[in-house]
């Protein structure tokens, strides 16, 4: 309960301008909308690697991709953060 508590003071949201220079450094991880973004950031912190694979093998965890990035570049939507560092951990309402 102690790490969600802290997780819960790194979250907030972001526009696409205030995440491109973490898109260029390669440290964004993109959260399907169906998955609590609380819930996967603990996941992330703990290490729990096999869970963590199986989303990204699924593809309801991914890196954004360079269409993506051209969406996102051109439209007013809001981003639900949490950082996990050294990761920015972001979910869109789409």
């Amino acid at each position: 309960m102690e790490l969600k508590n802290e997780l819960l003071k790194n979250i907030g949201t972001a526009s696409w301008k205030e995440l491109e220079a973490h898109f260029a450094a390669d440290t964004l991880i993109c959260v399907k909308s169906d998955l609590d973004i609380l819930s996967v950031g603990e996941d992330i912190a703990l290490d729990k690697a096999e869970k963590i694979r199986n989303l990204l093998q699924t593809g309801r965890l991914f890196k954004p991709s360079a269409a993506d990035m051209t969406l996102w570049q051109n439209s007013e939507q809001k981003f639900l953060c949490l950082i996990v560092a050294p990761f920015i951990i972001i979910q869109s309402g789409s």
